[in-house]
C-alpha cells in the first residue's frame, strides 16, 4: 500500500499506534530498571508490592508493544480501520493503559524506600495522575472510532 492510498483516518490510526508503541517501550524499560534495583530496607509488603507492580507494568507494556507492532505490520498489508481489527486495537490501548497504571502504582513504593516522609504526597500525586491519564486516554480511545 503506497502513501497516496492511505486514508486520513489510517494515518491518524498509524500515528497513534506508533506513539503507544514508543511509550510502551519506555515504560517497559523503566520497569525493568526498577526490577534490578536492590532494596535494602523497607517492609516485605512494600518490597513485594513494588516488585509486583513493576512486573505487571513490564508485562503489560510488552504486550502493548507486541500487539501494536502487529497492527503496524498489518497496516502495510491492508486497511486496518475496519471492525475486524477492533480487538487488537483495544488490546493495545488497554494493556498500555494498565501497564502505565501499574508503573505509576510502583512510584509511591519507590518514594517510601528513598524518602519515607513524602509517601502521602506521592500517593496523592499518583492518584491524581492516574485519574487524569485515564480520563484523557479513554476519551481518545472512544474518539478513534475503530
Amino acid at each position: 500500500m503506497s502513501n497516496s492510498e492511505i486514508k486520513p483516518q489510517e494515518l491518524y490510526f498509524q500515528e497513534v499506534i506508533r506513539q503507544v508503541s514508543s511509550h510502551s517501550t519506555i515504560i517497559a524499560g523503566f520497569a525493568f530498571a526498577g526490577l534490578t534495583v536492590d532494596i535494602d530496607h523497607g517492609s516485605d509488603f512494600a518490597k513485594n508490592g513494588f516488585t509486583i507492580c513493576l512486573a505487571f507494568a513490564m508485562g503489560l507494556e510488552i504486550l502493548a508493544l507486541s500487539v501494536s507492532g502487529f497492527l503496524l505490520s498489518a497496516l502495510k498489508l491492508n486497511s486496518i480501520t475496519n471492525k475486524k481489527w477492533k480487538t487488537h486495537y483495544y488490546t493495545t490501548w488497554w494493556s498500555y493503559l494498565m501497564g502505565l497504571w501499574f508503573f505509576l502504582f510502583s512510584l509511591p513504593f519507590l518514594v517510601y524506600f528513598k524518602i519515607p516522609y513524602l509517601v502521602i504526597p506521592a500517593i496523592i500525586f499518583t492518584l491524581t495522575l492516574l485519574y487524569l491519564i485515564s480520563k484523557n486516554l479513554t476519551s481518545i480511545i472512544k474518539k478513534s472510532n475503530v
